[in-house]
């Protein structure tokens, strides 16, 4: 599996300032001498002819993922008064913010305003996450300006610039006073890919809904990340809100479908794909660890990658998402056999809870099973607008076998892959992914001349301990339901095979033959994700202010891990305990 590590640039840009006045003429009378300094750390001021000379010291750091990086000009400057008379004096003009106005536009045509703040002397100029992403590429041919008033300006190497590098701006007042600006370029660089969306006809976020796609061009760049293979240049599609639950929330999720197939960062190509908010997982990492652990679980056919990155639309950063891969069908994705004009066969993807009685069933054609153990079961393929009645019969068939067998507790192997359903509660139990258990988010598939099977596993950014309805101690199984009012978990497949014995049986070995390599792939994969992810949060959380909230369905049991650091141990405690927990009990 790729790596990932992303990338972000925020463009900074600092000015230190020196300031010269003209030295006295030897007709003058004895000059008196004013020292003024603003700088607790500069030494004796100047007392000579030779060091009259005002100087400003640029004090720059470079900090990785702040949302403003300052650059402070502390100015120690010596002023002499001179005058050809004791009556009358003539002092040098000051400088101050309503005085000069520096900016520069890339080679995209965005611009960059430099801020000058005379208060105490200080210089600064900054552009942040939130006001757009600007990469390496756009500052190499950067068009530089300066006005002054009652002064002219100019710049060392010229107005056409390589704002990479340190440049020099010299403006020069009627009088011939001069100051010289050192003009830096800062960046801070985050370690995730970045992922440019630019919404046609002139649309913003606001715009974007759940039931309607509108136009876009995409592009991501991986400069910063060069384990994957190349950045992906822009193409055009549409998007789209997806999500149930989450679509309520504030920051959404959305599906994109590419004009023409490319591969994202590294994964097989395809036109599909979707972008996860993660709004409810402040952790910004749940799917990815649980779709890394998936993969260690070979009977699983297929497990999606979601890869963390930095989101961008029409420029405005957007926070923390991840890429990846949309549940479907397709040769690289759920690989089953499609519909024929020449065979009634073929093969099936459904999810449980794809309807459920609190939404309408208009148009969504599905199927409960005799026990009822299985509800709300939702046809993904074939479509239910190209399934025929004979394939209906055919599957409806299969899964009412399915369930006389597993609530009778007779010979479930003849109609379920029982390797691939162990793999399946092995990472829901890991995990405690509630919010799945047979009641939602919960995929079988079925291809010509096979059994039912478990998988693809999906949706985990309420799983590790993060869901509100979560019993808070961990110590039960998470796919056996409750007759319990209000329950969450219902009574389902779970309750029975987990007291069948050819099931639990086999459960029990395949825990034993996964769980180090499970556990490890979890804890390595965490680590690996946080320190990519580690900069952009400090921004995701500028935008998504939640720290001090309890967004979406998530715990109140983790709710106190209030920073990143605490949301990662959080995440290592709790599989460490599960997995104790599933020892004991299995």
């Amino acid at each position: 599996m790729k790596r990932t590590i992303g990338s972000l640039l925020s463009v900074i840009i600092m000015l230190s300032l020196t300031a010269c006045a003209d030295t006295p003429s030897s007709n003058t009378l004895p000059t008196e001498e004013t020292s003024v300094t603003v700088d607790a750390d500069t030494h004796d001021s100047p007392t000579t002819e030779a060091e009259s000379a005002a100087t400003e010291t640029v004090q720059t750091s470079e900090t990785e993922a702040s949302d403003t990086a300052e650059t402070l000009v502390n100015t120690t400057e010596t002023i002499n008064v001179t005058s050809e008379s004791s009556e009358t004096e003539e002092a040098p003009v000051e400088y101050s913010a309503s005085l000069l106005t520096v900016s520069a536009v890339t080679k995209n045509g965005r611009s960059l305003n430099y801020t000058i703040n005379e208060d105490g002397g200080y210089a600064y100029a900054s552009a942040t996450y939130s006001s757009g992403y600007i990469p390496d590429s756009e500052l190499y041919a950067a068009t530089l300006s300066a006005e002054a008033e009652n002064g002219t300006c100019s710049f060392s190497g010229g107005t056409q610039a390589d704002l990479t590098q340190t440049q020099y701006l010299t403006v020069t007042d009627t009088n011939g006073v001069q100051k010289t600006y050192t003009v830096m370029t800062e960046r801070t660089e985050g370690k995730l890919p970045i992922v440019n969306i630019y919404l046609d006809s002139g649309k913003g976020v606001s715009d974007i809904d759940r039931n309607d796609s509108i136009g876009m061009t995409i592009s991501i760049d991986c400069s910063k990340a060069p384990e994957y293979p190349e950045s992906l240049s822009t193409v055009s599609g549409t998007i789209r809100g997806r999500g149930n639950s989450t679509w309520k929330w504030e920051k959404k999720p959305y599906k994109i479908k590419l004009d023409e197939k490319a591969e994202v960062l590294g994964l097989p190509a395809n036109r599909d794909w979707i972008l996860l908010a993660n709004y409810a997982d402040k952790s910004l990492m749940r799917c990815s660890v649980a779709y890394d652990m998936g993969r260690v679980m070979d009977n699983l056919d297929w497990t999606p990658t979601q890869y963390p990155v930095d989101l961008f639309i029409n420029g405005r950063y957007q926070g923390v998402y991840s890429i990846g891969e949309h549940m479907e069908t397709a040769k690289d994705r759920v690989n089953v056999t499609k519909q024929s004009e020449d065979s009634e066969e073929c093969g099936y993807l459904l999810e449980v809870g794809g309807v459920d009685s609190k939404v309408t069933t208009k148009n969504v054609d599905y199927f409960n099973v005799k026990s009822g153990m299985l509800m709300f079961i939702a046809f993904e393929y074939p479509t239910p607008d190209n399934i025929t009645d004979a394939q209906k019969k055919e599957i409806k068939k299969w899964f009412n076998n399915a369930d006389e067998a597993i609530v009778s507790g007779g010979d479930i192997g003849e109609y379920i892959d029982i390797d691939s359903f162990c793999d399946w509660v092995i990472i829901q139990e890991l995990t405690n992914n509630t919010d799945s258990a047979f009641r939602r988010s919960c995929f079988f598939t079925k291809d010509v001349g096979g059994k039912i099977k478990m998988g693809p596993i999906w949706d985990f950014d309420l799983a590790f301990g993060n869901l509100v309805v979560d019993n808070q101690s961990y110590n039960t199984w998470t796919i056996i339901g409750s007759d319990a009012e209000g329950a969450y978990v219902t009574p389902s497949w779970g309750n029975y095979l987990m007291k069948n014995e050819q099931f639990r049986s086999r459960l029990r070995e395949r825990w034993h033959e996964v769980r180090d390599e499970l556990l490890a792939t979890a804890m390595a994969s965490i680590d690996m994700y946080a320190e990519k992810i580690y900069p952009s949060q400090v921004e995701n959380f500028k935008v998504w202010q939640i720290w001090d909230e309890k967004p979406g369905y998530s715990s109140w049991a983790n709710y106190n891990a209030n920073t990143y650091e605490l949301q990662i141990q959080y995440m290592k405690d709790f599989l460490t305990k599960r997995a104790a927990w599933i020892d004991n009990n299995i």
